[in-house]
């Protein structure tokens, strides 16, 4: 099992995936619904950045173009489209007050 673990931990550190933060508009970290297309999920999960510090990290099956999408709970919603490679593409996500308009970055 140990040299399954080493190439796991691997794939983590090295990618392809996605690291990020997700911030509020006053700039605070906040929990909010990250998802990842064209990535699906089998059971319904939800996924989100940690409340403390805003952080998710997904991993992905390969590199390619993503469009990584938070969702508040207010219904604030912010898309971008990364391209990823063989590593990591690190993303910053802010969300703005209810009500306005986010143009998607490129």
């Amino acid at each position: 099992v140990r040299p399954l673990l080493g190439v796991l931990l691997d794939r983590v550190l090295d990618g392809p995936g996605i690291p990020g933060n997700v911030l509020g508009p006053d700039g605070a970290p906040v929990e909010a619904v990250v998802e990842i297309d064209p990535t699906t999920t089998f059971e319904g999960e939800r996924w989100t950045s940690r409340p403390r510090d805003g952080r998710f990290y997904r991993a992905l099956a390969g590199p390619g173009t993503y469009t990584v999408r938070v969702v508040s709970d207010e219904g604030v919603v912010v898309e971008r489209r990364i391209e990823v490679g063989e590593g990591l593409a690190r993303v910053e996500l802010a969300l703005a007050a209810a009500g306005d308009v986010i143009e998607p970055s490129p």
